[in-house]
């Protein structure tokens, strides 16, 4: 049973990455077409994310009632819902309000696969779940390359990448029945704790901030990294969307590679490995070349892919089972705050070129969470 559970969850995951780099590499078409300002894009993102940390912080009690498998069911579907929305959208204000019901179909299924996993499965199937994410985040900057390239049309790359997380939607509807012997073991009302009580065990904000600036760092890159390279270095734009790819390369190889060796290594030398050589990688962030930018992709992602998937895997470990849901569920609310707020942040006070600093300095703030979270006495929840 577990086997088929845990194959259909790969799935999910990739159709959970299949979206998320979509906007970056289709915006600087995108914003022409639709008669919306370039800046648009990170209140678009902001958003997306927002409705994430809410069905994020919800997910606990929505997985209880609900469980898991159907939790996950709903979600892809109002997330494939949103794709096909987003491929016909024409102004705008239906841009912005066809994102919130795709954020609020992501953080949900996010935070209860996550805990349904780090429960039920060793460090090495979480990493290899997030490199599931990371198979979709790679393949659909060269379906919106494609669809740029030879079709000379964003909209068709939103609607295949619809159609696909709706085939993922039925492959979750035909194993349904499956979730029902154990899904909601993992929730009960026990374990899903207190939000509260979980934001006063020790350690705590430092795991949340490696999430927070992790992934204010993803999706900073994942959305301007393409009209960095158009509007800076005059790539051609079907040429932007494949190279901003290489940034998910690095991410999927590093979670593919880590799930071989992640249950020797153990989730702490693996987080503490990969933020040092995504802080290395950060420095070539620095330079203005194109080459070394894109190289830096490559590298930063690779190392900073496994912290995601170690700590929320090491969850149950530092701060104890009777909160493990709510701590997961905190970290998944983190981690889309910063998505939200970090691009945003970034067009408000910084121009496009100066990308690589931005990136540089989340870099390094990742990195000192990281070396704080585990340099701490017990964590263990007490």
């Amino acid at each position: 049973m577990y086997s088929v559970i845990l194959f259909v969850i790969y799935l999910s995951f990739i159709a959970l990455g299949l979206p998320d780099s979509l906007l970056g590499n289709s915006w600087q078409v995108m914003y022409l077409d639709i008669n919306a300002p370039f800046e648009l894009a990170g209140a678009v993102s902001m958003i997306i994310t927002a409705g994430t940390v809410i069905s994020a912080l919800f997910s606990p009690k929505l997985t209880l009632k609900l469980g898991t498998g159907r939790v996950n069911l709903i979600s892809i579907f109002i997330s494939s819902l949103s794709l096909a929305l987003f491929s016909v959208v024409r102004d705008p204000v239906s841009l912005c309000l066809v994102a919130v019901p795709y954020g609020l179909g992501a953080g949900a299924v996010d935070s209860a696969l996550n805990n349904y996993v780090a429960t039920h499965f060793s460090s090495r199937h979480m990493n290899w779940l997030h490199c599931f994410w990371g198979v979709g985040a790679c393949i659909s900057p060269y379906i919106m390359f494609m669809a740029l390239g030879y079709f000379g049309s964003w909209r068709l790359g939103y609607a295949v990448v619809a159609v696909l997380t709706l085939l993922v939607c039925a492959a979750v509807l035909f194993t349904l029945s499956k979730w029902d012997d154990g899904d909601r073991a993992q929730v009960s009302p026990d374990s899903s704790g207190s939000l509260l009580k979980a934001l006063r065990i020790k350690g705590i904000w430092l795991s949340l901030g490696v999430f927070f600036c992790y992934c204010a760092f993803e999706t900073t890159a994942g959305l301007w990294i393409a009209s960095y390279l158009g509007r800076v270095h005059g790539i051609s734009e079907d040429l932007c969307s494949a190279l901003a790819g290489f940034f998910y390369v690095g991410i999927t190889l590093s979670r593919l590679v880590c799930g071989f060796v992640s249950d020797r290594l153990g989730d702490k030398r693996i987080t503490l490995i990969g933020s040092g050589v995504m802080l290395l990688g950060s420095f070539m962030f620095l330079f203005s070349q194109p080459w070394l930018f894109v190289t830096a992709l490559a590298v930063t992602g690779f190392g900073g892919s496994p912290l995601y998937p170690c700590l929320v895997h090491s969850a149950e470990e530092n701060f104890g089972s009777s909160c493990s849901a709510a701590v997961t569920g905190l970290q998944m609310a983190f981690a889309y705050v910063g998505s939200t707020l970090s691009p945003f942040l970034f067009k408000l006070l910084l121009p496009v070129d100066a990308l690589g600093v931005w990136l540089f300095v989340l870099c390094v703030l990742c990195f000192a969470c990281t070396v704080l979270l585990w340099n701490k006495e017990r964590l263990r929840f007490t």
